[in-house]
């Protein structure tokens, strides 16, 4: 029966076309704002000096990670393989509004020596 066939990817490029349906990188910072208590914000924030407002974020570093593809010639059918393994580590930084404290890097990983 037609409805235990697997659909091709062709397929459902072609229904996605058909439907106006189309992918997107979802941004968690993307969200609707509140506009009345981002003015009440900017309204009490004028009375702090610069020296003692501090901003912190996080990311991520990641070292030893190979590249998943590589170049070969248009002769050659495969190129060898490896396991590939990443390191990776969470970085925390924080200073304040003028600059002039720059707290030092926080850095969170698995080893106990990184």
């Amino acid at each position: 029966m037609w409805f235990f066939q697997k659909p091709s990817s062709g397929w459902l490029r072609n229904f996605k076309s058909r439907h106006g349906i189309r992918e997107l990188k979802i941004h968690g910072e993307k969200l609707s704002a509140d506009n009345e208590s981002a003015e009440n914000f900017t309204a009490t924030k004028e009375g702090y000096d610069l020296d003692f407002v501090y901003n912190a974020d996080e990311t991520g570093l990641v070292w030893k990670c190979l590249p998943k593809t590589s170049l070969v010639s248009m002769t050659e059918k495969t190129a060898s393989g490896f396991k590939s393994f990443m390191e990776k580590v969470t970085l925390l930084c924080c200073a304040n509004a003028t600059g002039n404290d720059r707290l030092p890097l926080l850095l969170v990983g698995k080893s106990k020596r990184p």
